[in-house]
């Protein structure tokens, strides 16, 4: 015998006229702390897309107009307990997913508002044609966003007996799927239905100069710009020292003797992150927000206008390439610590436009690839 179902254990109990249909304490998900009393239902931990943020996987019924936020409960919890709806003579073959309920919502949000704001009242006082009117004012060219929302309105009078306060009393669309809607509601006025891809291809031209460019970085530049990174980063690998007095007493000390130097870059500014390393100060101490910074830049400041400084040292590329004009030379011009950082971003991109490219796969495969993914079991 199976546990009764949320919905089940709390109907069958006289609790008055204000029981919610789920008990606030009911967990959502399994692998989710959300309940169904909370004001944001929080899927972040929820495994989902790379190019997808946490905060995307909520659910926030604080969004909602107040007197809509139970009705959102109770309609995304019915579409996760599928015990519930075949109570209620609705069959549902699997629970929805968290990413579901969050589309969801928000297509039942855009609802809310537009019935608020025409001062309709809840569903369950709407008059057969308002779900019509509904999809006449939306403002979309996707024939799915129609059929997405046509499919929400129907979910409300399937699902009204799970609503405390009921859901339509009249069946939109008798007799219509949801993808029928558009051109039953719309008619002429519906979105076309495409036969290809909405998203615009990309012509050969651009994108054999995009790839061109990008295998160049991978497969010629790397080399350089991981050798600049380490050679410019390593008198910078100090990130704890002196700070307060005891820095600023530090720098004058070092500063009174005649052989030194402060590092500066090409227009004669001081690097502080070289100068901190070259000290034993903590990096964050020379901060111009700080006081204790705000003691020691005059100090390297007054070196530098006495001419007391010494250029940093900026890694020379070694891969020469044949430039517009005919001339040959370095690929760019020598990095500094900056640079490098720059063009790290730069080769990250570079790697990605090439892994999609080559592989076709989509942007949240490609951003869910990890360190030592690549196999070859099964020709893959």
């Amino acid at each position: 015998m199976t546990a009764p179902s949320p919905v089940r254990a709390c109907r069958g109990q006289d609790s008055g006229e204000d029981s919610e249909s789920w008990a606030a304490d009911t967990v959502i998900f399994a692998a989710s702390a959300a309940r169904f009393g909370d004001r944001t239902w929080k899927f972040g931990e929820i495994a989902h897309s790379a190019n997808v943020t946490d905060t995307a996987m909520w659910v926030r019924f604080s969004a909602f107009p107040p007197a809509w936020e139970r009705l959102a409960r109770e309609h995304l919890m019915a579409l996760v307990d599928v015990a519930a709806l075949r109570d209620v003579g609705v069959i549902r073959q699997r629970s929805a997913h968290a990413r579901t309920l969050v589309g969801e919502s928000c297509r039942l949000l855009a609802l809310a508002r537009w019935a608020t704001e025409h001062d309709l009242g809840l569903p369950s006082t709407w008059s057969p044609e308002v779900p019509s009117r509904y999809l006449h004012q939306l403002p979309t060219s996707s024939r799915r966003t129609v059929e997405q929302a046509a499919e929400t309105l129907k979910r409300l009078w399937r699902h009204r007996s799970l609503y405390r306060d009921g859901g339509l009393t009249v069946e939109p669309w008798p007799g219509s799927p949801a993808v029928a809607v558009p051109a039953l509601v719309l008619k002429a006025a519906a979105p076309p239905v495409l036969d290809q891809c909405a998203t615009p291809v990309m012509t050969p031209g651009p994108f054999f100069a995009l790839l061109t460019a990008a295998l160049a970085y991978v497969h010629d530049f790397a080399g350089d710009i991981i050798a600049a990174t380490e050679a410019t980063s390593a008198a910078d690998a100090v990130t704890d020292g002196l700070g307060g007095p005891a820095a600023v007493g530090h720098l004058t000390a070092w500063a009174a003797d005649p052989g030194s130097r402060v590092p500066v870059d090409a227009q004669g500014r001081p690097v502080w992150t070289r100068l901190a390393a070259l000290t034993g100060i903590k990096p964050r101490a020379f901060s111009a927000g700080k006081p204790t910074g705000q003691r020691l830049r005059p100090i390297a400041e007054q070196l530098a206008v006495e001419g007391r400084t010494v250029a940093c040292a900026l890694y020379q590329p070694a891969v020469n390439v044949t430039r517009p004009d005919g001339s040959i030379g370095g690929w760019r011009a020598p990095m500094r610590q900056s640079d490098t950082r720059t063009e790290l971003r730069s080769l990250r991109t570079a790697a990605y436009i090439v892994l999609l490219a080559l592989t076709g796969m989509r942007d949240s495969e490609g951003q869910d690839v990890r360190k030592n993914s690549l196999h070859e079991r099964m020709g893959t």
